[in-house]
């Protein structure tokens, strides 16, 4: 599939991310991944501040990647947004091609 032609998508997938927050304390929470382009997504519902540069662990229907926050919303929504740092398949291409009604190709 043709990734680039296809995004964003808008979604509402749960994810476990976990990693380190701002406060240098570990986390492991559920959020909601509510968009998702070419090579990142935005994450809803995250109840822990994170820093810009911080990489984390995202977790979605048993594929593991690591993820580089790019950007936190400033509302109570935890917001964040993520670029995919780790190299591989992209783990929600399948998604992404029933969302569009397209064939996923690997």
């Amino acid at each position: 599939m043709d990734r680039g032609q296809h995004l964003p998508v808008k979604t509402f997938l749960q994810a476990k991310v976990w990693g380190v927050d701002a406060k240098s304390r570990p986390f492991i929470h559920v959020a909601t991944i509510i968009n998702i382009s070419d090579p990142g997504i935005v994450l809803s519902g995250l109840r822990c501040t994170l820093k810009p540069g911080a990489v984390v662990d995202v977790q979605y229907d048993g594929s593991v990647a690591e993820f580089l926050v790019v950007w936190t919303g400033t509302d109570a929504l935890g917001e964040v947004g993520m670029r995919r740092v780790s190299p591989g398949t992209c783990m929600w291409d399948s998604y992404v091609a029933r969302a569009c009604g397209v064939e996923a190709t690997r």
